[in-house]
C-alpha cells in the first residue's frame, strides 16, 4: 500500500515525539530523591525538599519556589532549564542538605546558597547574555505543553529529521504550539512557533555560519522570531558569537526590530543572542 504524504509526515514526527529527548528530565531527579526519602522513612524521618531562587529568577522558576514534604511538591519541581539560577535541595536523615542536580552535600542550606551565588558571579559573559535573552521565554514557558504539528503539504525532505528534533527541543524546553511549514517556491522558514517564524540551520564552519545566518534572516523577515543554529563541528564561542553578530548587523532589514538566535552544540544550548536593530 502506497502511503500518502500526510501519512509519511505523521510517521516522521511521531517517531521523534515518542523518543526521549537528551535533556534534564524531572523523572531522573524525582527517582533520586525518592530513594533517599524511602531510606529516611525507614528511620522514621520525613524528607523535606526545597527550591530556592538565587537572585531574581524567571516567572516559571519563581512559581516553583517553596519547601515541601517529599510527595507534596508541585509538578515540575525537580525540573530545571538552561542557565537556571535555582537550587533544589533535600534534607537527609543526617540533617545535611544535598543538591538534587549536582548531588553535592552541604552542612546547611546557607552554604548551598552561597556556593551557587559565587558560581553565578564567576560565570562567563555568554551565560549571562543567554540568561537575559531567554528570560522572556521562561517567563511564559509551559514546558512540554502545546502542539507540534505539520502544515498540510509538509514533506520530510533531506533535513526533516533535524527540523523535527529541534521542534521537540523547543517544545520540551519552552512549550507552545509549533508548526513545521511546507516548502514554498519563494524563500520559506521551517517553523511557526507561537505566531512567529523560526528557521533551523546546520553549520560546520565559520564560513557556513555566516552564510546560513544571512540566508536565515531573509527566511523569517516577514514575521521574525529567530534562528536555531546547530553547530556540528566544535568552534570557539567567541568566534561563533562574532560571526553571528557581524552578519546580523550587516543583513538584518531596517524594518526588523530584533531577532533571537539560539545556538546549539550536541543538542545542548551553547548560547542565546538577542539582536536589537539600531535605528
Amino acid at each position: 500500500m502506497i502511503k500518502t504524504r500526510k501519512e509519511i509526515a505523521e510517521e516522521a514526527i511521531n517517531k521523534y515525539l515518542n523518543e526521549p529527548i537528551k535533556n534534564i528530565t524531572q523523572a531522573y531527579y524525582d527517582e533520586f530523591v525518592k530513594e533517599n526519602a524511602e531510606s529516611s522513612a525507614q528511620a522514621g524521618l520525613k524528607t523535606i525538599v526545597s527550591r530556592r531562587e538565587i537572585g531574581r529568577c524567571c516567572d516559571w522558576c519563581h512559581s516553583l519556589v517553596g519547601e515541601y514534604e517529599y510527595g507534596e511538591q508541585p509538578a515540575d519541581f525537580f525540573r530545571r532549564h538552561d542557565y537556571c539560577k535555582c537550587i533544589v535541595l533535600f534534607r537527609n536523615e543526617k540533617g545535611r542538605y544535598t543538591d538534587v542536580w549536582s548531588k553535592k552535600e552541604y552542612r546547611s542550606e546557607k552554604d548551598a546558597r552561597i556556593e551557587k551565588a559565587k558560581e553565578l558571579e564567576s560565570e562567563d559573559v555568554f551565560n549571562k547574555m543567554s540568561r537575559e535573552t531567554l528570560k522572556k521565554y521562561w517567563d511564559s514557558a509551559t514546558p512540554g505543553r502545546g502542539e507540534i504539528k505539520t502544515e498540510a503539504g509538509w514533506e520530510k525532505g533531506q533535513n526533516g529529521d533535524a527540523e523535527i528534533k529541534y521542534a521537540k527541543i523547543l517544545h520540551d524546553k519552552f512549550g507552545g504550539d509549533i508548526t513545521l511549514l511546507k516548502k514554498r517556491k519563494r524563500i520559506f522558514p521551517d517553523y511557526l512557533w507561537n505566531g512567529r517564524l523560526w528557521e533551523h540551520k546546520s553549520v560546520q564552519s565559520a564560513n557556513s555560519i555566516d552564510k546560513q545566518v544571512q540566508k536565515g534572516i531573509h527566511q523569517i523577515e516577514t514575521n521574525p522570531g529567530g534562528l536555531i543554529i546547530e553547530v556540528r563541528k566544535k568552534q570557539p564561542k567567541t568566534e561563533i558569537y562574532n560571526i553571528i553578530m557581524n552578519r546580523l548587523v550587516r543583513s538584518t532589514p531596517s524594518d526588523v526590530k530584533n531577532i533571537d538566535v539560539f545556538v546549539f552544540e550536541n543538542d545542548e544550548m551553547l548560547m542565546a543572542i538577542n539582536y536589537i536593530k539600531k535605528r
